[in-house]
């Protein structure tokens, strides 16, 4: 009976122990299967945190992307407004209808276009050499006295103001004839200038040996000078130039032929300020000769301030 009872104890407290494990419930199942698909759905979906942290990124970028659009078309529009055009435009500066200058502005243009396009540095308002380039034109233009470049504000031609010297003399050398400015310059060669311009002015012989080049000056100022003013005293008083000659082997020499006299005049070309005053001497010794019936069949020689001599 003890047996019996034990055993009988035994199932009873294996039946209890079995009776405490109770099979999960659907519902529990299907529970933690929605928790774990809403949290694998929850990784995909963003958050408000991140939502709103792209959202400024955007806005971000947006407007950075708007600064850089704004400076690049600020650059363009700075790279257009500093720009220059190799056509540049010509003014002629010299009065009288321009007749100083001896070529037409189609022609300085197009040596100004090639100047401008020889450097890359002078495409644009900031780098451009305005100077060297006037230096360019007037070595390649020795008659142009001064050349002027202004750079436009808003355009992109620059405007080059052109004033020429005005031509002087007549200068006949050894190997050319040239037309000289009033500085002694050689500014072209008289078979390049208008004839028109050339027939107007006083034509000097040199017998000197003189070499002339275009460009290159001649003369001194101060030989030009007292030329000048010799001429210009003469007709003053109605007296003619036919001649002028600057002789071989009497420096500072200017000897002056006038008109219907078979003499000449001999001048000293040393200092300007005694070129009236020997042109006042000539004149007196002319009348007084003349008072005495007496022609001088060389020369009236007035180089020594307040004496004259003649043969």
């Amino acid at each position: 009976m003890k047996l019996l009872g034990g055993k009988k104890s035994k199932d009873n407290g294996r039946q209890r122990r079995t009776s405490d494990w109770q099979r999960p419930s659907s519902f529990s199942y299907h529970a933690q299967r929605a928790e774990r698909a809403d949290a694998a759905g929850g990784r995909q979906q963003p958050s408000l945190a991140t939502k709103r942290s792209r959202l400024l990124s955007l806005q971000f970028w947006a407007k950075r992307s708007g600064l850089l659009i704004a400076v690049l078309v600020a650059l363009v529009c700075a790279v257009s407004i500093l720009s220059l055009s190799n056509s540049p435009r010509i003014v002629l500066l010299d009065a009288q209808n321009n007749r100083y200058a001896f070529h037409d502005a189609s022609e300085y243009q197009a040596a100004a276009a090639q100047n401008l396009s020889s450097s890359i540095w002078n495409k644009n308002k900031i780098t451009v050499n305005t100077g060297s380039a006037s230096a360019q034109m007037q070595k390649q233009f020795p008659e142009l006295a001064e050349v002027s470049i202004t750079l436009p504000l808003v355009g992109h031609r620059p405007i080059y103001y052109l004033r020429a010297n005005a031509p002087a003399f007549v200068l006949q050398t050894v190997n050319g004839t040239f037309v000289l400015d009033v500085g002694g310059k050689a500014l072209i060669t008289k078979a390049a200038a208008p004839a028109a311009t050339v027939a107007k002015l006083p034509v000097i012989a040199d017998q000197t040996g003189l070499h002339a080049e275009v460009g290159k000056q001649v003369m001194s100022s101060r030989e030009t000078t007292f030329i000048r003013i010799v001429i210009d005293t003469l007709a003053a008083r109605a007296v003619t130039v036919s001649s002028l000659s600057l002789p071989a082997n009497a420096a500072q020499e200017l000897d002056v032929r006038i008109a219907g006299k078979p003499y000449l005049v001999k001048f000293n070309m040393h200092d300007t300020t005694t070129a009236r005053q020997q042109v006042g001497t000539y004149l007196a010794t002319a009348s007084n000769l003349a008072g005495q019936n007496i022609t001088p069949a060389q020369y009236i020689d007035v180089r020594v301030l307040g004496r004259s001599y003649y043969l």
